[in-house]
């Protein structure tokens, strides 16, 4: 009986002690192919940038969502490793204590490596701009052309806040859906078709994207809405209410950079905003101006400088100046 509860204990671990190398060599190779991955996605991004600062933001903006989400569940591996060695210990087994000792360093490394990732870079982000150069409203709320001698100024005006915007994209690596330009205003029907197509966008991997960056300059009511065509508007509650259909069971978050004479409404209102995270960041607009002093502020003043102010790491922009007549006023739901 002695004997052969000898020989049934040795086999015993002699069994776990080839499950446990077999499972210490499944996460050698787990290890190998998600570094090699890791490394092989680094090296691509290294390729297209020209400088560390260019090679920093495209890592944040386009690598870090499909294949940081995957790598910090990556401690499950780290766990497992742990709880197995603790069970099958062997001190007297020294091939058990080497893989040991190898794996779960390796682990460790790597989850912390992966885990900081996670927590500094950015994630994912798309962008789409709508412009409506309009500066005049008709009693009933729709949008008229201005005079013709105004036209080409407010054109010109108008590109330039469109290449503006596209510099901002550009530089911080948003995916652009979109930019919208119309000098006769935009129906109802059709943005909302174009802004549910934007709050619905996923990555090509599958996932939404972490971040939805909306840009809008045109006329408003004095209650923030939007003057749109045919009389209709549109209101905060709306927008929100087809962001919740688009992101009721996910956390992405909506960025809305607003351009226009009335911002201040929806970013008083966006502070109301419980269940999802949305930030609203808006131009005031000096309402009287000393002509003597400076000059009356027009729409497009506000996104020239934030954009600059953004993407320019040496401007001496300071927005709490004295006598600025363009501010950047901004508030994030607390849920942000």
């Amino acid at each position: 009986m002695f004997i052969w509860k000898g020989n049934l204990r040795s086999q015993r671990l002699l069994t776990l002690s080839s499950y446990d190398v077999m499972k210490s060599h499944r996460c050698i190779i787990s290890i190998d192919v998600t570094l090699s991955v890791f490394g092989v996605a680094l090296g691509e991004q290294q390729e297209q940038s020209q400088n560390d600062s260019e090679l920093t933001r495209t890592f944040a903006s386009s690598f870090s969502n499909p294949w940081l989400l995957l790598m910090k569940q990556h401690y499950r591996n780290l766990l497992a490793t742990a709880i197995l060695g603790a069970v099958c210990w062997q001190k007297s087994n020294g091939i058990f204590m080497s893989v040991f000792l190898i794996v779960l360093p390796l682990e460790s490394m790597a989850h912390g490596l992966f885990h900081e990732l996670g927590n500094c870079l950015g994630g994912t982000c798309v962008g789409y701009a709508v412009v409506i150069p309009t500066n005049f409203c008709s009693p009933d709320g729709q949008p008229t052309l201005l005079p013709p001698e105004h036209v080409q100024e407010l054109n010109l005006r108008s590109t330039g806040m469109l290449n503006t915007i596209q510099r901002f994209f550009a530089y911080h690596m948003i995916e652009t859906y979109g930019c919208d330009y119309s000098t006769s205003g935009l129906s109802f029907d059709t943005l909302h078709s174009k802004l549910k197509s934007f709050l619905e966008l996923r990555t090509p991997d599958g996932p939404r994207h972490d971040t939805y960056v909306l840009y809008y300059s045109g006329h408003t009511h004095g209650t923030g809405e939007w003057a749109l065509a045919g009389g209709s508007a549109l209101r905060l509650d709306t927008l929100l209410e087809w962001w919740r259909e688009k992101n009721d069971s996910f956390c992405s978050r909506l960025i809305i950079v607003l351009d226009c004479e009335n911002s201040q409404p929806w970013i008083k209102e966006v502070r109301k905003v419980r269940d999802q995270y949305v930030a609203v960041q808006g131009a005031e607009l000096a309402k009287v101006v000393d002509i003597d002093e400076a000059d009356p502020p027009h729409l497009g003043d506000f996104t020239r400088e934030w954009v600059e102010y953004n993407c320019n790491p040496d401007n001496d922009i300071s927005w709490f100046d004295k006598g600025r007549t363009v501010k950047a006023r901004q508030h994030v739901c607390p849920n942000g």
